[in-house]
């Protein structure tokens, strides 16, 4: 049996998340809304995060294209919490993408109004930044002075009544939130160690992430 190479992965039709980009470059937010949400919940069942919560900022962002304020904030929360999970699932792994991912995690929370959390994540961020050195302490101060102040956040408007299409989305939505709570609350599988690139060690290379890890206390 013929096994599927990347070309047959990419144009599968089946493909949601391709799918969902089709739908959205065809103004079918609605379709796109169930297609992005069914590809997170798959990347989640993959022990895939990062991937699961672009899709559902994806998903976020076409019900606010419908008018669907308030559920287009519940799923920006649920995105924030996607990339904080993922930032703890990392944390013996990769220092790099925990910061991204708290970095994300803040950014989301704004979305979803919910500033109290947004200023939390990114003071963990910021702690974590001095701690390994990655950047300066004039960086991290306009960084902290500036969160926030360029993000888009849904209106505060209330939702309209919904269209036949907008209730059925409502619905994937809430499904979605629902299963978060009860299968996907915590990712429990550890990301993989990395293996290091031979050619770097045999340069010489200084940066040790364990070491930089270990300094996070």
């Amino acid at each position: 049996m013929q096994s599927s190479t990347w070309v047959d992965r990419i144009t599968d039709e089946s493909n949601p998340w391709l799918n969902a980009i089709k739908s959205e470059d065809e103004r079918d937010f609605a379709s796109a809304v169930t297609l992005y949400l069914r590809d997170a919940s798959d990347n989640l069942e993959r022990n895939m995060p990062a991937k699961a919560a672009l899709s559902s900022s994806c998903a976020a962002e076409c019900l606010e294209r419908l008018s669907l304020f308030s559920h287009a904030r519940l799923l920006y929360r649920e995105t924030a919490a996607i990339y904080a999970e993922n930032a703890d699932r990392v944390v013996g792994t990769s220092v790099r993408e925990m910061l991204w991912s708290l970095q994300e995690s803040s950014q989301f929370y704004l979305m979803a109004g919910d500033k109290a959390k947004s200023e939390e994540t990114y003071k963990r961020y910021l702690t974590i930044s001095r701690r390994v050195n990655l950047f300066t302490e004039d960086r991290i101060s306009r960084a902290l002075e500036t969160v926030g102040s360029t993000t888009r956040t849904p209106s505060d408007r209330r939702d309209p009544v919904p269209s036949p299409a907008g209730s059925r989305v409502v619905v994937d939505v809430e499904e979605f939130l629902s299963l978060r709570k009860t299968g996907h609350r915590k990712v429990q599988t550890p990301a993989a160690p990395r293996r290091a690139d031979p050619s770097k060690l045999r340069r010489g290379n200084t940066y040790d992430e364990k070491s930089i890890i270990n300094q996070l206390g």
